[in-house]
């Protein structure tokens, strides 16, 4: 649950061209990073919810991927962000039940839903659209400024698996 860079402000020894740390040491460091203990299971979990594949990717590069589409369609003109903000892609069933359902303030029908059965899907996001498509990717600006996403409205044709995103650029 820690990087290199914060790896290598620990004690070490090197053996047989090995580098080894103390497991209290990494621990503690990764207590302190995370916030505690309820911070670093939820680390650990997200760690393994995003290590999940599905349809031959990994959680985290289906995060990456939607994210990409995003930022793609994210505008910075001289003095203003375009008023573009809608993009289309392909979004398999499990990633939207794992990214967005449970990062999503509300989804339209609520609860389980079927491919065949439940025709559209509606969720709106404001809080935590950074955990569904990455911090960096709904962000755009120059030195005159930054804007981010700040509301997004998510539209799911299970059937066809079609994702439509909707979003607003704010400071």
């Amino acid at each position: 649950m820690l990087t290199d860079s914060e790896l290598k402000k620990l004690s070490s020894e090197t053996v047989n061209g090995r580098t080894r740390y103390s497991a209290a040491g990494v621990h503690a460091a990764a207590m302190k990073k995370h916030g505690g203990e309820a911070g670093l299971m939820q680390a650990k979990s997200n760690a393994v919810l995003f290590s999940k594949k599905v349809d031959g990717k990994t959680l985290e590069e289906h995060r990456r991927a939607l994210g990409d589409v995003c930022k793609y369609n994210i505008n910075v003109e001289k003095w203003c962000i375009a008023a573009r903000c809608h993009c289309v892609t392909t979004c398999h069933p499990d990633v939207w039940r794992a990214l967005v359902v449970p990062n999503a303030d509300s989804v339209t029908p609520a609860g389980e839903f079927s491919e065949l059965s439940t025709p559209v899907i509606v969720a709106s996001v404001s809080r935590h659209a950074n955990l569904i498509f990455g911090a960096t990717k709904l962000t755009g600006g120059t030195r005159m400024g930054s804007w981010h996403a700040d509301k997004m409205e998510l539209v799911y044709l299970p059937p066809t698996r079609e994702l439509r995103i909707w979003w607003t650029m704010g400071y």
